[in-house]
């Protein structure tokens, strides 16, 4: 079976999703996307190489609410592969993204826990 994410995509997602700043992301609050303040594509998102991989494949989408900046959300397909690759030995630290597993489902623990 092929991997969930290519490396690059998923040094990316570990730097997203880590705690940062003493505060642990939400997965359900997206990556919020910084956006061009000039030129033909002014307002739009940057996308970041591994985010335009994810979107190509159907793992994430870009949802601009109004009044905010754009995020880039795991589509159901996105949520079910990261749910595997946290079941995985090596992909994300168990007590480093603790906060994740905990999100996305109590089988999850069990799954890491031996249960």
């Amino acid at each position: 079976m092929s991997a969930p994410f290519t490396e690059a995509e998923l040094e990316f997602l570990k730097r997203r999703l880590d705690v940062q700043f003493g505060e642990a992301p939400r997965v359900r609050d997206g990556i919020v996307l910084k956006t061009w303040k000039s030129g033909p594509e002014k307002g739009r998102p940057r996308l970041p190489e591994a985010i335009k991989s994810l979107i190509d494949r159907g793992v994430m989408a870009v949802r601009f609410d109004a009044g905010s900046m754009p995020v880039a959300v795991f589509t159901e397909t996105g949520l079910d592969l990261l749910r595997e690759t946290l079941r995985g030995e090596h992909s994300f630290s168990t007590a480093r993204f603790a906060h994740l597993r905990s999100e996305l489902g109590p089988s999850l623990d069990q799954v890491v826990d031996g249960q």
